[in-house]
């Protein structure tokens, strides 16, 4: 099968589940073209990814060429219980991190250790039900944390 093709499908299904949790639950929880750009551990335990949201309005021209007509930059503020690093195979959460907020390493989590079943029970029993994560990553590792989260 040609992967573009599977690439098609994926992107069918993908829109189709997106707008399926829009309509259901009334909100977005994906927000492509974002870049984290901070991350600020509150006092009350609580965890603020800042984010910078990118919207790029774009147009063929006459040689069938996309060109961006306009692009628009906001930032944004999630609040969450915890954060999910999901960039990659292997995720680099800082070696100081624990002496840095102590008692507090189940806040931000790689992607590489939420997968695996241990660490995913422990974490959850960390957090209480249905409190707010904060994903950062789209690629299959976030999508896979996603997908745990919610099944």
């Amino acid at each position: 099968m040609p992967l573009a093709l599977v690439g098609h499908f994926l992107n069918y299904v993908g829109n189709h589940l997106l707008s399926y949790v829009h309509q259901t639950m009334g909100r977005k929880i994906f927000y492509p073209k974002s870049k984290a750009l901070q991350i600020n551990l509150l006092p009350s335990g609580h965890v603020v990814t800042k984010v910078l949201k990118t919207e790029v309005a774009v147009i063929y021209d006459s040689e069938g060429r996309l060109q961006i007509i306009e692009q628009r930059h906001q930032f944004i503020n999630f609040k969450s219980k915890a954060v999910i690093v999901a960039n990659g195979a292997v995720q680099a959460i800082h070696p100081d991190f624990d002496s840095w907020f102590p008692n507090q390493a189940h806040k931000c989590i790689g992607s590489d250790q939420f997968l695996k079943q241990p660490t995913f029970t422990e974490q959850l029993s960390k957090l209480k039900p249905a409190a707010r994560i904060v994903i950062i990553g789209g690629s299959h590792s976030g999508f896979s944390c996603a997908w745990m989260l919610l099944n």
